[in-house]
């Protein structure tokens, strides 16, 4: 449990230091973690966002296939 802990701590630091150049030494746990939340949060909603947007193309494709197939039926 205690590695588990302590790669939840590492992690945000590495991506954190790829990301910016900085070491370990000279960059906070703080807001290495909360730079790590941040990015997590921004994928997600991105793809919630992407995900809503597809549901709605394809409600929308469907309701108008339903709506075609109701006026081939009326003629």
């Amino acid at each position: 449990m205690e590695e588990v802990k302590q790669n939840l701590y590492v992690l945000p630091l590495r991506l954190l230091e790829e990301s910016s150049g900085e070491s370990s030494s000279s960059s906070n746990p703080v807001d290495a973690a909360r730079a790590w939340l941040e990015f997590e949060r921004a994928s997600f909603l991105e793809a919630r966002a992407r995900l809503k947007f597809e549901r709605a193309s394809f409600l929308d494709s469907n309701y108008s296939k339903k709506q075609q197939a109701k006026k081939k039926r009326k003629n």
